[in-house]
């Protein structure tokens, strides 16, 4: 999945671009862009209530090839939720599972290497060479893309700090089965902040190369993803 860092960056060009009417609080539709992530405590870790990473990504099986598969419900979420869509936190959420979306099909829909049942097998190297390799394997591997670019984000300053507000106090009240706390998003935030003021604490880059992805294709790909993201919204 893209890190906290592309999330940020496409909630902020999404920002930019995004039909005026639906007049978006900035600063809360940017942390709705993490609380999908806040719960599986992995990023930010003691997180008052543990969620699994299924269960806040709406994921439901289907089958692919001869084999099942988790993916996210876009269409349950919006059946759900769409009559929220006024507040921003939830409108974020929204767009981080179409941010999500969007990235797992562009990698298994254009670099996966899949065998005559249809079944994933291995993935396509931006070097061109052929991967054959169990889908973790591919997990990891484009994770570690995904934190090179965020280095990138980090370093050049390109998204801003989120600050903690009474709306979003309020807001959080219809993300009720969530449970977050007061101190849950302080966390995140201030893990943010950190990440914008030091971000060489982001990955030890020294040992990670691109091999999905090159740099450029990261970053045409999130401008990509706007469109994307609009054409739901």
């Amino acid at each position: 999945m893209p890190t906290w860092g592309m999330h940020l960056l496409t909630a902020k060009k999404l920002l930019n671009k995004i039909p005026k009417k639906l007049e978006i609080s900035s600063n809360e539709f940017k942390l709705g862009n993490l609380l999908p992530d806040i719960p599986n405590n992995y990023v930010i870790k003691d997180i008052s209530c543990n969620i699994s990473h299924s269960t806040t990504h709406f994921e439901k099986e289907i089958t692919v090839g001869s084999h099942k598969e988790k993916r996210t419900d876009i269409k349950g979420f919006f059946d759900k939720y769409h009559n929220k869509f006024n507040n921003p936190l939830i409108i974020g959420y929204y767009t981080h599972l179409l941010t999500d979306s969007y990235w797992n099909n562009k990698t298994y829909g254009e670099k996966a290497i899949l065998d005559s049942s249809k079944n994933l097998i291995g993935i396509n190297l931006k070097n061109g060479q052929k991967l054959i390799c169990e889908q973790e394997k591919i997990r990891k591997i484009k994770s570690d893309d995904f934190k090179l670019y965020s280095y990138t984000i980090f370093k050049k300053h390109l998204i801003d700090k989120i600050n903690y507000t009474e709306k979003i106090e309020q807001m959080l009240k219809e993300v009720s089965w969530m449970q977050l706390k007061k101190e849950d998003i302080i966390k995140t935030i201030e893990y943010i902040k950190e990440k914008i003021e030091n971000p060489e604490n982001i990955v030890e880059t020294e040992n990670l190369k691109y091999q999905i992805y090159s740099e450029k294709e990261i970053e045409e790909g999130i401008e990509d993803s706007i469109d994307y993201i609009i054409n739901f919204l």
